[in-house]
């Protein structure tokens, strides 16, 4: 079970009762990265990545199937999950460290427990 899921747990929460909101970012289209990064996604049993056919030894990885795949075997229901699907990295309108080499704005995550 992932990490949050585990502590909602251990808070006394169903994980299967969380909803999951998953914001813009970087896509598997545009996320490229290396051997080390890809070793640790298989140790993680998280094989969410392709071969970049444009550059040997690179790979594209999907974070955000990464964090469905995770969802999925922590309970989460499909119908709880909400995606904004955008890659910050595509799209001129969103900052995007990669794409604009460190020189964006800056971006923030909410976690809520409600009662």
């Amino acid at each position: 079970m992932p990490k949050a899921l585990a502590l909602l747990a251990d808070l006394g929460l169903d994980p299967r009762e969380a909803h999951l909101a998953l914001g813009p970012g970087i896509g598997g289209c545009c996320y490229q990265v290396g051997e080390e990064v890809v070793e640790a996604f298989l140790r993680a049993g998280l094989p969410t990545f392709r071969k970049d056919e444009g550059a040997p030894g690179k790979y594209l990885l999907d974070l955000e199937k990464a964090i469905l795949l995770q969802a999925e075997r922590g309970g989460i229901s499909e119908r709880r999950i909400y995606r904004v699907g955008l890659c910050t990295a595509c799209s001129p309108a969103l900052f995007s460290h990669r794409r604009d080499r460190g020189k964006t704005g800056r971006m923030w995550g909410l976690v809520m427990l409600s009662r």
